[in-house]
């Protein structure tokens, strides 16, 4: 067990507000635990095991933890630069610091979430040709795997960001594993990021013209049972939203009555979740634009 995992379980002890006696219980010595947290000494993974368990904790929330230190530090940082930006000279020392270790660990996850950030400050990617190295390298990375559709968070929100500029039948390929992730994984995040995914894609065969393609990918996406029904109201009426849009492309005047409804459901929610305001605008917005069926919204 590598030896940074001890500075995160002594965090997580604190926070527990338990001592390293008590946290030991009956699996080591107290003296080992605190060499182990001190980085001085290494333990089994059964061993750790029984100490996360002996703290009332599992894995999921070592991961968390442990994932927001090393994995987020970076992004954190960039973030900040791009709200700050006068204050770049400063800390560009800071970020280089903070994304080191992701650097060391995994070079290719931190080239990704370099292009990550500067992908996001400049909006969706739609000229393939502009970024064509960067994604080609990402599509050989991926397709290069044995298992394509399991992406981590970083991978999800690249994609999301270069989807409208990758090739066709690439896309074709990813959406074939990602409908297997949608329809075996379990938990809620696994979930959500191949409901996103899947979500962004119905807007990708819509927006050219492969309507039939799109109408079968909503199907598939309702057909799930959800486990989560409460926790994945968000994600519903952005699918909501994206057939909207697929109906208004096609002039169908159905998307104007969907549209009223959605209008509906964003008005009564920005009032407990300020941020559906912007998202009320933008789709209100989009649906003018779409709008060519001679119809008006509220007529």
């Amino acid at each position: 067990m590598p030896h940074h995992f001890g500075k995160v379980f002594r965090q997580l002890r604190e926070k527990r507000d338990l001592s390293i006696k008590a946290a030991a219980g009956e699996v080591v010595s107290a003296q080992f635990l605190g060499r182990f947290e001190r980085g001085e000494s290494s333990i089994s993974l059964e061993n750790f095991s029984r100490l996360l368990i002996t703290i009332g904790l599992d894995w999921v929330d070592f991961a968390q933890i442990h994932h927001q230190d090393r994995l987020y530090q970076g992004r954190i940082a960039m973030e900040k630069l791009a709200i700050s930006p006068i204050e770049v000279q400063q800390q560009a020392k800071k970020v280089s610091s903070d994304m080191e270790n992701i650097r060391q660990d995994n070079p290719f996850q931190y080239d990704l979430e370099q292009k990550l950030f500067y992908l996001k400050a400049r909006g969706q990617v739609e000229n393939f040709k502009t970024y064509e190295k960067e994604i080609r390298h990402f599509i050989n990375e991926i397709e290069s795997r044995e298992y394509l559709s399991l992406l981590n968070h970083i991978e999800t929100d690249f994609y999301l960001c270069i989807i409208e500029a990758c090739p066709y039948q690439f896309v074709k390929r990813m959406t074939k594993h990602f409908l297997e992730v949608y329809s075996k994984q379990s938990t809620l995040e696994q979930v959500k990021s191949a409901q996103r995914i899947l979500i962004a894609t119905v807007g990708y065969f819509s927006k050219r013209g492969y309507y039939l393609r799109a109408d079968l990918l909503i199907k598939k996406i309702r057909s799930k049972p959800y486990l989560f029904k409460y926790q994945q109201t968000y994600e519903m009426i952005c699918l909501e939203m994206e057939e909207t849009y697929h109906l208004l492309r096609q002039n169908k005047v159905e998307g104007l009555s969907k549209a009223r409804v959605i209008i509906e459901w964003l008005t009564l929610s920005q009032q407990f979740e300020p941020h559906y305001r912007e998202e009320l605008a933008l789709f209100h917005q989009k649906v003018q634009e779409l709008n060519y069926t001679g119809k008006e919204l509220y007529g």
